[in-house]
């Protein structure tokens, strides 16, 4: 019985660090990556959303693929864009400034 509970708490521990965020210092792996993105190129892609960039992604997509975790697809949100845009796109805001999405 002992030797089982041995071999449960290594399992247990080798998992729980293997799926533990390591905040380690990533600098020198970082500075060997050759740089992608031109300084100009990354001010536009790190600029804040515009309402008018959201309303466009929304009817960029087909109308009825694709459904959300909550099961409504692009053409509830293109239909009712007049009503809800103005939520959505503070929603889209909040989650980037976040850094997070919120679970459904």
């Amino acid at each position: 019985m002992d030797d089982q509970d041995d071999l449960c708490n290594i399992a247990h521990d080798y998992l729980c660090n293997l799926y533990t965020l390591n905040d380690g210092d990533h600098s020198p792996i970082i500075a060997i990556i050759p740089q992608c993105i031109y300084p100009q190129d990354n001010i536009a892609l790190t600029a804040p959303f515009k309402e008018k960039e959201s309303r466009q992604a929304i009817f960029s997509m087909h109308s009825n693929k694709s459904p959300g975790p909550d099961g409504l697809n692009p053409g509830f949100f293109q239909m009712f864009w007049p009503l809800i845009g103005a939520e959505i796109f503070k929603a889209y805001c909040m989650c980037f400034d976040a850094n997070s999405f919120p679970l459904v």
